[in-house]
């Protein structure tokens, strides 16, 4: 089943939801809400969902495809690894390229353009 949006909001992020958006995602996510509880104001952002890459990834067999590339081969010879990793980049780059990502990254830097701008608070904060 495809996931109706791959972004999520800073501020609806918590430290639950790591499994969906990864550790540092759901940090900023609970740093966010705490400061902005105690009159801070923080920077904005979102974060792309773990389901994002997955989906992308399972499009085309490219999970196979790295499986194959990242296989049987001696991690000693360095330009051989290069290599492989250059393929294996170009592989995710292709995958997470495609349109319903790019216009939701799209969509949401927009949004994140029509907030209020960042002002500096009149004190420090301490939490």
């Amino acid at each position: 089943m495809l996931t109706e949006s791959y972004v999520r909001c800073f501020d609806g992020i918590r430290l639950t939801d790591i499994p969906e958006v990864g550790g540092k995602n759901a940090s900023l996510g609970e740093l966010h809400a705490m400061l902005a509880a105690k009159g801070g104001r923080v920077p904005d952002g979102f974060a792309l969902i773990a389901d994002a890459y997955r989906e992308a990834l399972a499009t085309d067999d490219v999970e196979k495809k790295l499986r194959r590339l990242l296989a049987d081969f001696d991690h000693r010879n360095v330009s051989l690894l290069a290599e492989r990793a250059a393929a294996a980049r170009r592989l995710v780059y292709e995958a997470t390229g495609n349109a319903k990502l790019g216009a939701q990254i799209a969509t949401a830097y927009h949004e994140l353009e029509t907030r209020e701008p960042l002002q500096k608070p009149a004190a420090m904060i301490r939490v």
